[in-house]
């Protein structure tokens, strides 16, 4: 017999926080069956994160003739005219409910009750004490520290890396001599400073630039980042999607992988989403 579980939240968040991923990965790795609803915000954050792991026992519930938002899942139909009986059937199906909740939103307050529900609070803005997510070109925004990504090849030829090549071409020679000393590796921040004294930190997200990135390589950097800012005080910092830009890998995933280990830093830090990466490279 299937266990069900109903994942629900509110349409202001923009990402999922770390301890929401852990709780997913906790409810695929059980075999457990997936309700999710098909609206924006963590509807559709469940089935983007869903999707890009292959999890195939997940069903969209919606009431119109088909799902608003669906990645590709098993749909159900729910028989009703209002998404508060759509909401309703799923809570009444579930033997437990994960809750993704701003503090705010009704809907998914009455969801907390239907059926005994693990709740996550997200700031609604997912603005984290000193985390900002956004949207842009990073060098539009003033900021004492930016970080870079790189390969350890020596190689700064797309994406952001290339804005940064462009920009600093001291630095990139600098760069490329560390590397062919074998000095830049996954981990290993190189810190460059420019003639006006903005700092740019080098921070080895792929082996090869003709590799995909990997998840251990972006958790060893950012354990890294998170000494020296440590001791950096109130800087202002941009921070590029780590791995996502042309690394492949999964945002959601790292947006949870920053805010864990960055998070509560006296740093005041932007994040950009990985469209940008790919946009600052033509």
């Amino acid at each position: 017999m299937s266990t069900f579980v109903f994942i629900s939240g509110s349409r202001t968040i923009k990402a999922l926080p770390f301890e929401a991923v852990e709780s997913i990965e906790a409810i695929m790795a059980q075999g457990f069956t997936v309700l999710v609803g098909d609206c924006y915000g963590v509807d559709t954050l469940v089935q983007d994160y869903l999707a890009e792991r292959h999890y195939e026992n997940v069903i969209v519930c919606h009431i119109r003739t088909r799902p608003r938002t669906n990645r590709g899942f098993k749909t159900h139909q729910v028989a009703g005219t209002r998404e508060t009986d759509k909401d309703a059937y799923m809570g009444q199906k579930a033997n437990y409910g994960l809750a993704i909740w701003d503090g705010m939103s009704p809907g998914t307050a009455r969801n907390i009750a239907r059926v005994k529900t693990k709740v996550i609070k997200v700031a609604s803005s997912f603005r984290i004490q000193n985390l900002h997510f956004a949207s842009g070109n990073m060098f539009h925004l003033p900021a004492d520290i930016r970080i870079n990504t790189v390969n350890c090849v020596g190689v700064m030829g797309a994406g952001v890396a290339l804005a940064f090549k462009r920009l600093h071409p001291l630095m990139f020679a600098e760069y490329q001599r560390k590397c062919r000393a074998g000095v830049i590796r996954p981990g290993q921040l190189y810190v460059w400073q420019s003639p006006d004294g903005e700092r740019i930190v080098n921070f080895p997200t792929k082996r090869h630039w003709r590799h995909n990135s990997r998840y251990e390589d972006i958790d060893a950097g950012l354990l890294a980042l998170k000494t020296f800012l440590a001791d950096q005080g109130p800087v202002r910092v941009t921070l590029p999607a780590l791995g996502c830009g042309h690394g492949r890998l999964n945002w959601t995933i790292i947006a949870s992988m920053i805010t864990k280990h960055l998070q509560g830093l006296e740093a005041q830090i932007t994040v950009f989403q990985p469209a940008d990466s790919r946009n600052l490279g033509n």
